[in-house]
């Protein structure tokens, strides 16, 4: 028996993945990001990089979400508050 896949979070890295190589966003990812945010999926940037350093690339596009910074080290919710109780989906 098949059971329909649901999707409640997306978590992206950023380089050569949410950015292109030209390191914009282009605009097929920003118009899935926003329609999957639209329908509760929760988004979330995964880096090695700083949450301070992501947030422009957020800002230039218009974007508030969850970032996951410091590989993992520092969670930064979308309000710019440092989050370490922040679950997705329940998941500690």
């Amino acid at each position: 028996m098949n059971t329909p896949f649901t999707c409640e979070a997306i978590f992206s890295d950023i380089d050569g993945t949410f950015l292109t190589s030209e390191h914009h966003v282009s605009p097929k990812t920003q118009e899935v990001i926003r329609s999957a945010i639209q329908h509760g999926i929760q988004f979330s940037l995964i880096s090695a990089r700083n949450p301070l350093c992501i947030q422009p690339i957020l800002d230039r596009i218009h974007l508030s979400c969850n970032i996951i910074g410091c590989n993992g080290a520092l969670i930064m919710n979308e309000n710019h508050k440092t989050d370490c109780n922040r679950t997705h989906s329940g998941i500690r």
